[in-house]
Protein backbone atom coordinates (compact mmCIF):
# COMPACT_ATOMS: atom_id res chain seq x y z
CA UNK A 1 0.00 0.00 0.00
CA UNK A 2 1.66 3.36 -1.25
CA UNK A 3 1.34 6.80 0.40
CA UNK A 4 -0.78 7.65 -2.56
CA UNK A 5 -3.36 5.41 -2.03
CA UNK A 6 -3.83 6.19 1.02
CA UNK A 7 -4.37 9.93 0.49
CA UNK A 8 -6.63 9.52 -2.58
CA UNK A 9 -9.07 7.05 0.15
CA UNK A 10 -9.29 9.90 2.77
CA UNK A 11 -9.63 12.49 -0.13
CA UNK A 12 -12.83 10.87 -1.46
CA UNK A 13 -14.20 12.06 2.54
CA UNK A 14 -17.07 14.76 1.47
CA UNK A 15 -15.60 18.45 1.43
CA UNK A 16 -18.16 20.03 3.57
CA UNK A 17 -19.53 17.46 5.92
CA UNK A 18 -18.25 18.84 9.27
CA UNK A 19 -15.07 18.29 10.99
CA UNK A 20 -13.02 17.31 14.35
CA UNK A 21 -14.53 16.75 17.34
CA UNK A 22 -13.67 19.36 19.90
CA UNK A 23 -12.94 16.59 22.17
CA UNK A 24 -9.75 15.92 19.89
CA UNK A 25 -9.21 19.09 18.50
CA UNK A 26 -5.89 19.22 19.64
CA UNK A 27 -2.56 17.51 18.55
CA UNK A 28 -2.02 14.68 20.30
CA UNK A 29 1.66 14.28 19.52
CA UNK A 30 4.58 16.82 20.14
CA UNK A 31 7.28 17.96 18.05
CA UNK A 32 9.88 15.96 20.23
CA UNK A 33 7.37 12.64 19.26
CA UNK A 34 7.50 13.84 15.54
CA UNK A 35 11.63 13.77 15.85
CA UNK A 36 11.89 10.43 17.68
CA UNK A 37 9.38 8.71 15.15
CA UNK A 38 11.69 10.11 12.29
CA UNK A 39 15.08 9.62 13.90
CA UNK A 40 14.00 5.67 14.94
CA UNK A 41 12.79 4.87 11.46
CA UNK A 42 16.56 6.62 10.27
CA UNK A 43 18.57 4.71 12.91
CA UNK A 44 16.97 1.50 11.81
CA UNK A 45 15.03 1.14 15.80
CA UNK A 46 11.72 1.15 14.25
CA UNK A 47 11.09 -1.29 11.64
CA UNK A 48 7.92 -3.35 10.37
CA UNK A 49 9.08 -5.68 13.03
CA UNK A 50 9.68 -3.39 15.71
CA UNK A 51 7.25 -0.71 15.67
CA UNK A 52 7.46 2.19 17.93
CA UNK A 53 4.59 1.02 21.30
CA UNK A 54 4.23 5.03 22.26
CA UNK A 55 2.58 5.74 19.05
CA UNK A 56 0.61 2.82 18.54
CA UNK A 57 -1.26 3.63 22.25
CA UNK A 58 -1.50 6.88 21.89
CA UNK A 59 -3.75 6.31 18.33
CA UNK A 60 -5.54 3.61 19.78
CA UNK A 61 -6.44 5.80 23.03
CA UNK A 62 -7.23 8.88 20.74
CA UNK A 63 -9.36 6.80 18.30
CA UNK A 64 -10.96 4.62 21.34
CA UNK A 65 -12.00 8.14 22.64
CA UNK A 66 -14.08 8.38 19.84
CA UNK A 67 -16.19 5.55 20.11
CA UNK A 68 -16.72 6.19 24.09
CA UNK A 69 -17.91 9.73 23.12
CA UNK A 70 -20.11 7.78 20.23
CA UNK A 71 -21.21 5.86 23.54
CA UNK A 72 -22.48 8.63 25.41
CA UNK A 73 -25.66 10.03 25.64
CA UNK A 74 -27.93 7.00 24.41
CA UNK A 75 -29.99 5.96 27.26
CA UNK A 76 -29.92 2.37 27.31
CA UNK A 77 -29.79 -0.03 30.19
CA UNK A 78 -26.37 -0.88 30.73
CA UNK A 79 -25.88 -4.14 32.85
CA UNK A 80 -21.92 -4.82 33.54
CA UNK A 81 -21.18 -7.65 31.23
CA UNK A 82 -24.27 -7.35 28.97
CA UNK A 83 -24.68 -6.52 25.50
CA UNK A 84 -23.23 -2.94 25.92
CA UNK A 85 -20.01 -3.94 27.32
CA UNK A 86 -19.42 -7.01 24.89
CA UNK A 87 -20.16 -4.65 21.92
CA UNK A 88 -17.91 -2.21 23.24
CA UNK A 89 -14.99 -4.83 23.89
CA UNK A 90 -14.91 -5.76 20.32
CA UNK A 91 -15.30 -2.28 18.89
CA UNK A 92 -11.72 -1.96 21.24
CA UNK A 93 -9.91 -4.92 19.88
CA UNK A 94 -10.70 -3.56 16.36
CA UNK A 95 -9.21 -0.08 17.05
CA UNK A 96 -6.29 -1.34 18.27
CA UNK A 97 -5.64 -3.50 15.09
CA UNK A 98 -6.46 -0.57 13.05
CA UNK A 99 -4.13 1.39 15.10
CA UNK A 100 -1.32 -1.17 14.85
CA UNK A 101 -1.52 -1.43 10.83
CA UNK A 102 -1.90 2.12 10.58
CA UNK A 103 1.44 2.13 12.62
CA UNK A 104 3.06 -0.30 10.35
CA UNK A 105 1.87 1.57 7.34
CA UNK A 106 3.76 5.23 8.62
CA UNK A 107 7.18 3.31 9.41
CA UNK A 108 7.21 1.49 6.27
CA UNK A 109 6.47 4.67 4.13
CA UNK A 110 9.06 6.78 6.21
CA UNK A 111 11.55 3.72 5.80
CA UNK A 112 10.77 3.89 1.66
CA UNK A 113 11.57 8.03 1.85
CA UNK A 114 14.99 6.81 3.58
CA UNK A 115 15.52 4.81 0.62
CA UNK A 116 14.61 7.56 -1.78
CA UNK A 117 16.61 10.11 0.03
CA UNK A 118 19.39 8.43 1.10
CA UNK A 119 22.16 10.70 0.08
CA UNK A 120 19.47 13.62 1.41
CA UNK A 121 18.73 13.41 5.23
CA UNK A 122 17.48 16.89 5.02
CA UNK A 123 14.91 16.08 2.38
CA UNK A 124 13.99 12.69 3.98
CA UNK A 125 12.93 14.31 7.23
CA UNK A 126 11.36 17.30 5.50
CA UNK A 127 8.98 14.71 3.87
CA UNK A 128 8.64 12.27 7.04
CA UNK A 129 7.61 15.16 8.60
CA UNK A 130 4.71 16.19 6.19
CA UNK A 131 3.50 12.18 6.18
CA UNK A 132 3.84 12.41 9.97
CA UNK A 133 1.54 15.40 10.15
CA UNK A 134 -0.93 14.09 7.35
CA UNK A 135 -1.96 11.29 9.28
CA UNK A 136 -1.71 13.03 12.65
CA UNK A 137 -2.51 16.57 12.65
CA UNK A 138 -5.78 17.12 13.98
CA UNK A 139 -6.48 20.06 11.71
CA UNK A 140 -7.78 20.56 8.12
CA UNK A 141 -8.32 17.14 5.93
CA UNK A 142 -6.00 14.71 7.63
CA UNK A 143 -6.31 10.87 8.31
CA UNK A 144 -6.60 11.35 12.42
CA UNK A 145 -9.66 13.86 11.84
CA UNK A 146 -11.45 11.75 9.69
CA UNK A 147 -10.85 8.45 11.94
CA UNK A 148 -11.67 9.88 14.95
CA UNK A 149 -15.04 11.66 13.41
CA UNK A 150 -15.73 8.07 12.01
CA UNK A 151 -14.87 6.17 15.20
CA UNK A 152 -17.20 8.50 17.15
CA UNK A 153 -20.06 7.96 14.62
CA UNK A 154 -19.99 4.08 13.84
CA UNK A 155 -19.92 3.67 17.50
CA UNK A 156 -23.19 5.66 18.05
CA UNK A 157 -24.78 3.64 15.09
CA UNK A 158 -23.91 0.67 16.80
CA UNK A 159 -25.27 1.17 20.13
CA UNK A 160 -28.33 2.17 18.54
CA UNK A 161 -28.69 -0.98 17.26
CA UNK A 162 -29.07 -2.58 20.79
CA UNK A 163 -31.88 -0.49 20.83
CA UNK A 164 -33.59 -1.61 17.25
CA UNK A 165 -33.24 -4.98 18.06
CA UNK A 166 -35.00 -4.91 21.45
CA UNK A 167 -37.79 -2.89 19.85
CA UNK A 168 -38.22 -4.64 16.36
CA UNK A 169 -41.71 -6.38 17.62
CA UNK A 170 -43.02 -2.89 18.32
CA UNK A 171 -40.88 -1.08 15.68
CA UNK A 172 -40.33 -3.56 12.92
CA UNK A 173 -38.94 -0.75 10.77
CA UNK A 174 -36.09 1.55 9.87
CA UNK A 175 -35.68 4.62 7.81
CA UNK A 176 -32.65 6.12 6.35
CA UNK A 177 -32.07 9.90 7.19
CA UNK A 178 -29.92 12.83 6.09
CA UNK A 179 -29.44 15.79 7.82
CA UNK A 180 -31.57 17.33 4.86
CA UNK A 181 -29.64 20.27 4.19
CA UNK A 182 -27.08 21.65 1.75
CA UNK A 183 -24.12 19.80 2.99
CA UNK A 184 -25.55 16.34 2.43
CA UNK A 185 -23.60 14.58 -0.70
CA UNK A 186 -25.45 13.24 -3.84
CA UNK A 187 -25.00 9.77 -3.57
CA UNK A 188 -26.92 10.20 0.60
CA UNK A 189 -29.30 11.18 -1.10
CA UNK A 190 -30.35 8.16 -2.79
CA UNK A 191 -30.47 6.63 0.31
CA UNK A 192 -32.65 9.44 2.12
CA UNK A 193 -36.29 8.07 3.21
CA UNK A 194 -35.24 4.36 2.55
CA UNK A 195 -37.65 1.93 4.37
CA UNK A 196 -36.73 -1.21 5.35
CA UNK A 197 -37.87 -3.79 8.41
CA UNK A 198 -34.66 -4.21 11.26
CA UNK A 199 -33.91 -7.48 9.72
CA UNK A 200 -33.52 -7.20 5.89
CA UNK A 201 -30.19 -7.58 4.45
CA UNK A 202 -30.28 -3.97 2.83
CA UNK A 203 -28.94 -2.64 6.33
CA UNK A 204 -25.73 -5.65 6.46
CA UNK A 205 -24.34 -2.75 4.14
CA UNK A 206 -25.77 0.63 3.91
CA UNK A 207 -26.29 1.34 7.80
CA UNK A 208 -24.69 4.55 8.55
CA UNK A 209 -22.17 5.77 8.84
CA UNK A 210 -21.46 5.36 4.94
CA UNK A 211 -18.62 7.72 4.31
CA UNK A 212 -15.97 9.81 5.91
CA UNK A 213 -17.81 12.22 8.54
CA UNK A 214 -21.23 10.92 7.54
CA UNK A 215 -24.13 12.61 9.53
CA UNK A 216 -27.21 10.18 8.26
CA UNK A 217 -28.65 8.26 10.42
CA UNK A 218 -31.67 5.70 11.05
CA UNK A 219 -35.16 6.17 12.37
CA UNK A 220 -37.29 3.66 13.66
CA UNK A 221 -40.77 2.92 13.17
CA UNK A 222 -43.85 0.97 13.91
CA UNK A 223 -45.43 1.23 10.35
CA UNK A 224 -44.91 2.33 6.94
CA UNK A 225 -44.47 1.43 3.34
CA UNK A 226 -41.66 -0.46 2.50
CA UNK A 227 -39.31 0.77 -0.30
CA UNK A 228 -38.48 -1.59 -2.86
CA UNK A 229 -34.70 -2.06 -3.27
CA UNK A 230 -34.27 -5.22 -5.88
CA UNK A 231 -32.68 -2.94 -8.26
CA UNK A 232 -30.80 -0.31 -6.18
CA UNK A 233 -27.31 -0.29 -6.77
CA UNK A 234 -24.65 0.88 -4.67
CA UNK A 235 -24.04 5.06 -5.03
CA UNK A 236 -20.76 6.15 -6.08
CA UNK A 237 -19.80 8.03 -3.47
CA UNK A 238 -20.12 5.17 -0.83
CA UNK A 239 -16.86 3.35 -0.84
CA UNK A 240 -16.79 -0.26 -0.37
CA UNK A 241 -14.81 -0.18 3.34
CA UNK A 242 -18.52 1.69 4.49
CA UNK A 243 -20.59 -1.45 3.06
CA UNK A 244 -20.86 -2.79 6.19
CA UNK A 245 -22.94 -2.84 9.46
CA UNK A 246 -20.98 -1.65 12.67
CA UNK A 247 -23.58 -3.59 15.17
CA UNK A 248 -23.20 -6.73 12.84
CA UNK A 249 -19.91 -6.78 11.88
CA UNK A 250 -18.38 -5.85 15.71
CA UNK A 251 -16.11 -3.26 13.71
CA UNK A 252 -15.52 0.35 13.44
CA UNK A 253 -13.03 0.15 10.77
CA UNK A 254 -13.54 -2.45 7.78
CA UNK A 255 -10.62 -5.06 6.97
CA UNK A 256 -11.04 -3.77 3.40
CA UNK A 257 -9.25 -0.33 4.55
CA UNK A 258 -5.79 0.24 3.02
CA UNK A 259 -4.20 0.32 6.73
CA UNK A 260 -4.44 -3.30 6.13
CA UNK A 261 -2.91 -4.31 3.57
CA UNK A 262 0.51 -4.89 3.49
CA UNK A 263 3.98 -6.44 2.34
CA UNK A 264 3.60 -9.96 1.39
CA UNK A 265 6.36 -10.96 3.98
CA UNK A 266 4.51 -9.29 6.62
CA UNK A 267 1.14 -11.21 6.29
CA UNK A 268 1.75 -13.02 9.92
CA UNK A 269 3.47 -10.11 11.07
CA UNK A 270 -0.51 -8.40 10.93
CA UNK A 271 -2.30 -11.40 12.06
CA UNK A 272 0.17 -11.05 15.46
CA UNK A 273 -0.96 -7.25 15.43
CA UNK A 274 2.63 -6.78 14.38
CA UNK A 275 4.02 -7.83 17.86
CA UNK A 276 1.78 -5.22 19.75
CA UNK A 277 -0.53 -5.78 22.48
CA UNK A 278 -4.30 -5.23 21.58
CA UNK A 279 -4.95 -3.40 24.71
Amino acid sequence: MTCENITTLYSSECNICGGFSNASSTNIFTEEELNIMIQGVSDGFYTAESLPIWYYQKTAEALFAGVEAGFEGILLELEFGGVDALLLTELQTNVYAFSAAKTYQQVTQMQDLLVKYKDRPDLFYKEAKSLFNEYNTPKGKNYLSAEYTTAKGMAREAKQWIRYERDKEKLPLLQYQTQGDGRVRPSHVELDNIIRPVNDPFWDNYAPKNGWRCRCYLIQLDEGAETDVKDFKQPNDVPDIFMMNPYKDKIIFSPKHPYFEVAKGDKQLALDNFNLPII
